[in-house]
């Protein structure tokens, strides 16, 4: 799952097992990102946080859900937690979701 919020130049930067984080080279802000596993993410998510599945009941999700669940995991890194904030609003503002498939 890939999204840019804005058609900008970007420069990636991998910040865990889910995420590459995509940021503006003009602005150095957070454009979008690309989920690898998002799937596999999503199974595990209903396992452990089962209240999350709802968004999950269409076959498809909204990415600030998504970064919002991630960063309730105790796992997670203070600068972690920061981008992923700013992931979440950024995709919010876009209104961007994702098909997951097997479920």
């Amino acid at each position: 799952m890939e999204f840019l919020a804005r058609p900008d130049s970007f420069y990636a930067e991998r910040i865990d097992d889910l995420v590459t984080v995509y940021y503006s080279q003009e602005t150095n802000e957070v454009i979008g990102s690309l989920i690898k596993g998002g799937s596999k993410y999503c199974q595990k998510l209903k396992e452990k946080m089962p209240g999350f599945s709802v968004i999950i009941q269409d076959g498809s999700i909204m990415l600030g859900h998504l970064f919002l669940a991630r960063m309730l995991e105790s796992d997670m890194e203070e600068m972690q937690v920061f981008v992923y904030k700013k992931l979440q609003k950024v995709a919010e503002r876009s209104n961007v979701s994702a098909p997951i498939f097997k479920v």
